[in-house]
């Protein structure tokens, strides 16, 4: 049985990820990352300069493991699905990690004797909602 605690995540550009996955398993498993949404590539087990894999022995039969990606990049972001596997099977689960979301929202307002324009621009990560105001009075 596998559990991620995060299906989805927002990762800003040159920042570090670490993406885990909860592994259940008798016989143990064998443990591996794959990149893609239908799990294309799979990555290195080996350290590297962008992916590290760690795993943390949680009891006899679970394992939690990892996925380090460094210093994102705007080709970073997508699906990445932990694979389990042993003699009894193989189960999978996978997280998708996206750049900056932005949400942007426009508001008219219209006197007798005036007009307002208002923007506003949200960008929305893990760690904060940054707003950009723009406003425009027209008279």
């Amino acid at each position: 049985m596998l559990a991620l605690p995060d299906r989805q995540t927002v990762q800003p550009v040159r920042t570090d990820a670490l993406l885990t996955c909860l592994v259940h398993a008798f016989p143990p498993a064998e443990l591996y990352w794959l990149r893609g949404a239908r799990g294309e590539a799979r990555l290195p087990t080996i350290g590297g300069e962008k992916y590290r894999v760690q795993n943390w022995t949680v009891d006899e039969y679970s394992v939690l493991f990892g996925l380090h990606i460094y210093s994102i990049a705007s080709s970073d972001y997508g699906a990445y699905r932990c694979r389990a596997r042993n003699d009894l099977g193989e189960d999978e689960a996978s997280v998708v990690i996206y750049g900056n979301i932005y949400l942007y929202t426009f508001i008219h307002h219209s006197g007798r004797h005036n007009t307002k324009h208002e923007m506003k621009k949200y960008r929305l990560t893990d760690r904060s909602i940054n707003v950009q105001d723009y406003t425009r009075d027209e008279r």
